[in-house]
């Protein structure tokens, strides 16, 4: 409405439509619709990659056990998340293919009340995490970012302690997952490869 507006036309219901050239018509429409869809996806990068994985791709993992129960109202995003019994703490590894050289925003999924879960990849651990909310339930949480080259790598989850679920791989700074649709998980994860 607001490019018919820039037009100088006014709009005075069916009398505006007769008026309007036929041809004209589409071509406004067209114009409207294109430009709700750029300010729809303002800020977000139309390249941006993202992927992730959940927890029962990642196992079976010495020291880990599946929990496929519900806390708060939330379930494992996949078969079951990874536990570690209270007082234990385990590395999951996920070989993970990046599809190309940026920053990567990593996001974790993981039960809220107790527990953390550390990640690195090439064994560089994160920087600038954000956190997010806890609770009796599993939520995402922002644990950093990291520049990461194309290709494979090593991503190291050190769980302490808690429940893993998930962890998210993204180059979209705005994308938070829980508010934002994913693409679909890896289906098959990697989990072993010497490294290098």
């Amino acid at each position: 409405m607001g490019f018919i507006l820039h037009l100088g036309l006014e709009i005075h219901g069916a009398c505006f439509l007769r008026r309007l050239n036929r041809r004209l018509l589409p071509v406004v429409v067209v114009m409207t619709l294109a430009g709700t869809a750029v300010a729809q996806d303002a800020g977000k990068t139309a390249s941006s990659e993202t992927f992730w994985v959940t927890a029962d791709k990642l196992m079976p993992a010495w020291g880990f056990y599946p929990l496929q129960a519900t806390y708060g109202g939330t379930r494992p995003l996949g078969k079951h998340s990874a536990w570690c019994s209270v007082g234990n703490s385990g590395r999951l590894t996920w070989i993970a293919r990046f599809p190309r050289q940026a920053e990567y925003h990593v996001w974790v999924r993981n039960y809220g009340g107790y527990g953390t879960v550390a990640v690195s990849v090439d064994d560089r651990p994160l920087a600038g995490g954000r956190g997010g909310s806890g609770g009796g339930r599993y939520v995402w949480r922002h644990s950093g970012k990291i520049s990461v080259a194309a290709g494979t790598h090593h991503v190291d989850l050190d769980v302490d302690k808690g429940m893993f679920d998930a962890v998210a791989f993204t180059t979209d700074a705005q994308l938070v997952p829980g508010r934002d649709k994913l693409p679909d998980p890896v289906a098959t994860a990697r989990l072993r490869a010497p490294r290098v």
